[in-house]
């Protein structure tokens, strides 16, 4: 069970014990919500990490706001959508100077691939 939610191929019919056979769909749902906090969790640890070194409270309150408006908004996550909002709230919110923004955004940009590793250790 763990396998097939936790699994990069999506599941279909063929894949399942025939006792899930009726709940494939609900697999199928449940995997894709198991991928989105995944990368979810992985970008805000990588924003932690970024942010929390400046040690500034504005940064920190950014990160809050950050996981309000970016991710407890939509259930859905769409990565460009979610990256792009994420680089103009740094752009508009953080501390950070220009280079340190670029660098932070990439790493996100980074994480947020299931091949990447900090995405495949969480």
């Amino acid at each position: 069970m763990l396998q097939l939610v936790t699994g990069e191929t999506t599941i279909k019919a063929d894949m399942v014990p025939e006792t899930l056979l009726f709940d494939v769909h609900r697999l199928s749902l449940l995997q894709r919500e198991f991928m989105t906090l995944t990368t979810a969790t992985t970008i805000m640890v990588t924003l932690t990490h970024g942010l929390a070194a400046t040690k500034k409270p504005e940064d920190t309150a950014l990160l809050r706001a950050i996981a309000d408006e970016v991710f407890l908004s939509a259930p859905e996550l769409d990565l460009l959508q979610t990256t792009d909002a994420i680089a103009d709230m740094l752009e508009k919110r953080s501390s950070l100077t220009e280079a340190a923004r670029k660098a932070l955004h990439s790493a996100v940009v980074q994480c947020s691939s299931p091949t990447d590793p900090v995405n495949a250790l969480m």
